[in-house]
């Protein structure tokens, strides 16, 4: 059997260009959708050339020997491919879980430092989706018009991380290596690109009194790209991290607010690290509307923005009472039915009756029907001025 030495890096090397950012954000839809349509991804390296106007490259997406739908690419998978990729650009070929473990976590020379059942299956099921899914990078546009390459088109075609899994002795221990065969496509495309290249020492990812959940993990690594990306390129960058970037990037948007809270409060535990190892000079985290918003950071001779007070809520002024009686419209009631021994009082009539009405029987004497006729002609004949 085969005896190998290991010599880990110190130092974390990533990819930091459109292409390893979006691969790692797709949706599970969008990861699928490629894969089974095997259509490529467009990836948009620049909107406003001054020429091109928009200029792109394009990746397909394919799996080899895996699940016949392998999971999405989330963040975890990044974070080991980039402990891959370092060692391969530190000149080590070979690679154990301990190793990849002790990365992730940045607890380097720690003899105890060994990943859970947990953990080490996590580590494996991100291996195997690295190891066996298969990408195209197409760069040839991009090298003809913004001459990278020397403006030679090229492409490249290979595994995310080019290896495979044998049984070695190292330092003289029977363990389980992973072999890395070949520089990624991710790393040889972001060289080509003005080596758009990143790096961070991993005793930064060792902060004290935190346990190292895969999304702790997550965190860790993602905060320190964002910092080491904008330290790089301040002046084009914002000094800050978006919570809403960071929920999308992990996948937890749609988690309760007590996830959301615990991950707000890890991510100022890095800060106040980062702060005690002078990569960083002060941090604050901000709200808007009311709600939290981001973390800001300073470095070097940079400073923070001051906070913004919170907007008051304009308070609409009622206008005072007025003195004057104001005419209204008389409200229409329905007429009180008249009872009796009552007043009444319509409020149709201008004028008001001061009397009160009572039902009175009407004494007039009625006379029968046949007798009407008759009495007029008896009151014709009493009539002094009538002679009959």
């Amino acid at each position: 059997m085969k005896n190998v030495q290991v010599c880990p890096t110190r130092k974390i090397v990533i990819p930091n260009d459109r292409i390893v950012k979006i691969l790692f954000s797709l949706t599970n839809a969008e990861y699928r959708l490629i894969i089974q349509a095997r259509q490529p991804l467009e990836v948009v390296e620049m909107r406003k050339h001054k020429i091109y106007r928009e200029i792109s490259s394009f990746v397909k997406i394919s799996h080899e020997n895996f699940y016949s739908m392998p999971d999405t690419l989330d963040q975890f998978d990044l974070d080991v491919a980039n402990v891959c990729m370092s060692e391969w650009e530190a000149g080590n070929r070979y690679v154990t879980y301990s190793m990849i473990y002790r990365s992730l976590t940045g607890k380097i020379g720690e003899s105890d430092a060994t990943p859970s059942k947990v953990q080490l299956a996590k580590i494996k099921y991100s291996l195997k989706k690295l190891m066996n899914i298969r990408i195209t990078i197409d760069i040839k546009s991009i090298c003809e018009k913004l001459k990278y390459n020397n403006g030679k088109p090229i492409e490249f075609s290979d595994k995310i991380i080019p290896a495979r899994f044998v049984d070695y002795t190292v330092n003289g221990q029977k363990a389980g290596v992973i072999e890395l065969t070949a520089e990624s496509p991710l790393l040889k495309t972001a060289k080509i690109k003005n080596n758009q290249i990143v790096s961070y020492d991993m005793a930064l990812l060792n902060i004290p009194n935190q346990k190292n959940t895969p999304l702790n993990i997550e965190l860790k690594h993602y905060a320190l790209r964002r910092i080491t990306e904008v330290i790089t390129h301040h002046n084009k960058m914002s000094h800050a991290i978006t919570f809403a970037d960071v929920f999308e990037k992990c996948h937890i948007t749609n988690a309760d607010n007590k996830k959301k809270h615990r991950v707000r409060k890890f991510l100022l535990s890095i800060f106040e690290h980062l702060v005690d190892c002078g990569v960083l000079t002060a941090y604050q985290m901000t709200k808007k509307a009311g709600v939290y918003y981001s973390i800001d950071f300073a470095f070097g001779n940079t400073k923070l923005k001051p906070a913004q007070p919170a907007k008051k809520q304009k308070v609409k002024k009622e206008p005072p009472p007025s003195t004057e009686v104001e005419s209204k419209p008389l409200e229409k009631s329905a007429e009180p039915v008249a009872v009796s021994g009552q007043v009444w009082m319509p409020s149709a009539m201008p004028i008001m009756p001061t009397y009160q009405w009572q039902y009175r029987h009407n004494s007039m004497p009625m006379l029968p029907w046949s007798t009407d006729i008759y009495a007029l002609i008896n009151l014709i004949k009493k009539a002094t001025f009538f002679q009959f």
